[in-house]
């Protein structure tokens, strides 16, 4: 992504849109690039600990109960070391306007920013907009926000539940709920197998650690991989490897 685009990535519930978003910003540390992550439904000290176990190869509950047991974990006290430049924002229900603010903020500590990451669109605040008409709108303001502060921004986007959830099925440009793709450069998104119904015990195992990732808007055009790239999604790490 080049700075002034705007990705949008989808996913149903249960999929792991939070993992997949984590997994980016760990593949993103060594570029150390000024980056802001917007937690607009966890807690940032949940994020970072979903992101240390990612980061070293460990678990949250393995983290959880260091926390619990001695008051600290080694692995969150490094965490800062290795991302430096990275902040983490979780007050629930921000505008654009507010994500502007904490940008700039941030920006005294980091530099100018260049990387945007926000868990998830739909709870962006847009007052007195119905649904329909408030995720594009939106859509249109991260993307003239990425232009204005010359940054590129990932935003997560819900996709409906559909049919028994449905999260194993493939999704299409305009599965996002409400739209909002139109101001997107970027589109991606992602299913998972073992989430099919009525799947036997030893099929769901087997299936576990298969994940799809959907190329389905680039700047070079869209549908590049229909039927998804083939990733491995180690369950106990929460790490995304391609296969």
């Amino acid at each position: 992504m080049a700075p002034g685009e705007l990705m949008l990535f989808l996913a149903r519930p249960q999929v792991g849109k939070t993992v997949w978003m984590l997994n980016a910003v760990r593949r993103q540390k060594k570029a150390q690039l000024p980056t802001v992550l917007f937690s607009l439904e966890m807690t940032a000290a949940a994020m970072m600990q979903r992101l240390a176990a990612i980061t070293f190869g460990t678990t949250t509950q393995a983290i959880e109960t260091e926390m619990a047991n001695t008051g600290s974990s080694p692995f969150m006290e490094r965490l800062p070391y290795e991302y430096p430049h990275l902040m983490i924002s979780d007050n629930p229900g921000m505008s654009t306007k507010e994500m502007k603010l904490d940008m700039d903020e941030s920006a005294e500590v980091l530099g100018p920013i260049r990387m945007v990451y926000i868990d998830y669109l739909e709870l962006i605040k847009k007052p007195a907009m119905d649904q329909g008409s408030k995720v594009p709108a939106i859509a249109q303001d991260l993307k003239i926000l990425s232009r204005t502060e010359n940054c590129s921004i990932v935003c997560l986007h819900q996709v409906p539940r559909g049919e028994r959830n449905a999260g194993d099925q493939p999704l299409s440009l305009i599965s996002g709920r409400y739209g909002g793709e139109d101001a997107a450069d970027y589109v991606l998104a992602a299913y998972r197998p073992a989430l099919r119904h009525n799947i036997s015990q030893a099929e769901y195992e087997h299936l576990l650690e298969e994940w799809f990732f959907q190329y389905l808007k680039t700047r070079s055009g869209g549908q590049i991989h229909p039927g998804g790239v083939h990733y491995r999604l180690d369950e106990t790490t929460m790490i995304l490897n391609g296969k």
